[in-house]
């Protein structure tokens, strides 16, 4: 079997109110017996920038609706965990049957009506810290969902990986760092087939944080870093997070196809300062074995990544109000990335 792999880095043309994808690529060749060679394709000019976050809002309140390359990203406000006792799910599970009057003083309960009564059930599992970013980060998905049509998914539960479980026709991914919780879903396309997301949120590096380069950069992106290309809002310290999050959200869009363990050395990734992302991967065997080919002789793997810049947050650490956002470094990265599979013509 060969499998002809294609790493793409730009908006794809799918996405409405996006321009069509300028397509500058190298293609690298899968092959059982002697793995991957890959080769960099450069970046289609995004203009994503800095995104503000809003200030407090109550748990479960939308902060972020945005379009995203990759689809549409909705992020939820995360509750505080008491705001999630045994005593306060009963009430909900009650309003689901019919009890109109069980969340009386509590209205910021009213948004887990949307929910599925398998994932309140699963949150009554959970210790509080757990539930928050799990029934935040399903309101998030269940809103991008209905923007594209898709209502009825059913209940959307983990996986054994510990992605939300969702129907073969519907892509979507979730990600949550306090105060936000965060979901990447896009419409099917016929054309393209199945399409993988991924999304992450990652917080920059605070001073005196543990340096993590060694663990999650190869050498060559290491000595890139070091070069500081990315300016004064995104610092070396900070990139080494930003390229940790791209390689994050890559994760997620490429483990449904591979169906194994990804290393961070399978992958490099380079961030652009117009939110695009040069990409190399270098990966392992086993493409072949992938659920996802279903039967195909040969067929092509994109990938694509981009990421963003979120801030101006209500506290600690924040970009200053009155800072330029285009100078002010910024208080979370947020990275997004598709795959996907296409016969080979």
């Amino acid at each position: 079997m060969r499998i002809l792999a294609l790493i793409l880095a730009g908006s794809p043309s799918w996405v409405p109110g996006l321009a069509p994808l300028r397509r500058t690529t190298r293609a690298f060749s899968y092959n059982k017996q002697l793995g991957v060679a890959s080769d960099i394709l450069l970046s289609v000019p995004l203009r994503h920038g800095h995104v503000e976050l809003p200030p407090r809002t109550d748990g479960f309140s939308r902060v972020l609706d945005l379009a995203l390359p990759e689809g549409r990203c909705v992020g939820i406000r995360l509750p505080k965990p008491n705001l999630l006792s045994d005593e306060a799910l009963q009430a909900v599970l009650l309003a689901k049957s019919g009890q109109t009057g069980a969340l009386e003083g509590r209205e910021k309960l009213k948004a887990l009506l949307e929910l599925d009564l398998e994932e309140l059930n699963a949150a009554m599992g959970m210790s509080a810290w757990e539930r928050a970013p799990f029934l935040a980060g399903r309101t998030a998905l269940r809103a991008c969902l209905a923007a594209h049509g898709q209502e009825s998914v059913g209940p959307i539960l983990k996986n054994k990986f510990g992605a939300p479980s969702l129907p073969f026709h519907v892509s979507g991914s979730i990600s949550h760092k306090t105060p936000v919780a965060l979901a990447l879903t896009a419409p099917c396309c016929e054309r393209r087939g199945k399409v993988f997301l991924g999304v992450d949120i990652e917080q920059r590096t605070r001073p005196g944080s543990i340096d993590i380069s060694r663990r999650v950069l190869t050498p060559r992106e290491r000595e890139e870093v070091s070069q500081n290309l990315l300016g004064e809002r995104v610092p070396p310290e900070s990139e080494v997070l930003l390229r940790f999050s791209l390689k994050e959200s890559l994760y997620k869009a490429v483990h449904p196809v591979l169906q194994r363990y990804i290393s961070f050395s399978e992958c490099e990734v380079q961030p652009m300062a117009d939110g695009g992302t040069k990409i190399k991967m270098m990966l392992e065997p086993g493409l072949e074995q992938s659920p996802a080919v279903d039967g195909a002789r040969d067929v092509t793997l994109r990938v694509e990544a981009h990421w963003c810049t979120l801030g101006g947050e209500d506290d600690r650490p924040k970009a200053p109000v009155d800072s330029d956002p285009s100078s002010a470094q910024p208080r979370f990265f947020l990275t997004s990335a598709a795959a996907w599979l296409e016969p080979n013509s």
